[in-house]
């Protein structure tokens, strides 16, 4: 199994998926030499959209554009489940953006992709 060695957290989770696969009885060899028959690979979701998500990770894979009818579950599906009918790629998980802010930051809410508007924001000043 290769990985991106400039992504910080893909050697630990390549690791991981060797030592659950080992597990079950499959044997993958975490590398950067040679051709891998697996490689581990991060697509970053530029949207909350569904549709919009689902055609990056197709570019991202390099693979044609998928159809889609609506932005619906049911017009989503279908293309969705083509994609993956090739068994060329395993989703593992989704890590959503999440960030904090201190008790003096006001006008502070995130959208749902992690992105402030950053006009409304102000910090209380200290008052010591």
């Amino acid at each position: 199994m290769s990985y991106d060695p400039r992504d910080p957290a893909a050697q630990l989770i390549a690791e991981r998926i060797a030592l659950n696969a080992r597990d079950v009885g499959i044997m993958l060899q975490v590398s950067l030499s040679g051709v891998a028959d697996v490689s581990l690979i991060r697509i970053v979701l530029p949207s909350s959209d569904p549709a919009t998500c689902l055609r990056e990770a197709a570019r991202e894979l390099g693979w044609q554009q998928p159809v889609i009818h609506g932005n619906s579950v049911d017009e989503l599906y279908p293309a969705e489940r083509a994609l993956l009918e090739t068994h060329q790629v395993i989703p593992l998980f989704h890590l959503p953006v999440a960030s904090t802010a201190g008790t003096r930051v006001h006008n502070w809410w995130p959208g749902p992709m992690g992105d402030w508007d950053l006009a409304e924001i102000w910090v209380e000043t200290d008052s010591r």
